[in-house]
């Protein structure tokens, strides 16, 4: 019976981060939309604030091994909570950004806070699954952090 809670345990562990990546990443999708009015309202190309997805990218990039380290000093959970918590504050202050320049700083700030919360969950997931269905658990993720991108668009207008 033990061995049966467990895995009843480990799914439940696994939903809930799958929705939590849901939620993260329908909030990264809401931006596409919404660039063509950054770039009206600052009287820049689209292009430029193109840079904007770019700058998401780089953040993510730079910050995916050091999140890694983090994890494996700090804890996983650091990561699974200080990420999401540092991608809403890049999200809300690119939400009120007054210029290219802020707008691009925010983007990082909300870039580093998805290489947390998305090495972090990848890390949590390697830890819960049992070996024989760490591909199901890693591909569940995945397939969540795809239908939030999904859906991200078109809850951003």
């Amino acid at each position: 019976m033990s061995g049966l809670k467990t895995r009843i345990q480990d799914l439940e562990k696994l939903l809930v981060l799958c929705f939590a990546t849901f939620l993260v990443m329908t909030g990264q999708g809401v931006v596409g939309p919404v660039v063509p009015l950054y770039a009206r309202d600052f009287g820049v190309s689209a292009s430029v604030v193109g840079l904007t997805l770019t700058v998401f990218a780089l953040a993510r990039l730079i910050l995916n091994v050091p999140a890694g380290l983090i994890a494996d000093r700090f804890g996983r959970r650091v990561l699974l909570i200080g990420g999401p918590i540092l991608t809403s504050i890049g999200m809300f202050g690119s939400g009120f950004a007054n210029s290219i320049e802020s707008l691009l700083v925010w983007r990082f700030v909300a870039g580093a806070g998805s290489a947390f919360y998305m090495s972090g969950a990848l890390i949590y997931l390697i830890d819960i699954a049992p070996p024989d269905r760490r591909a199901r658990y890693v591909a569940t993720n995945q397939w969540a952090l795809s239908v939030g991108v999904a859906l991200g668009p078109g809850v951003g207008g």
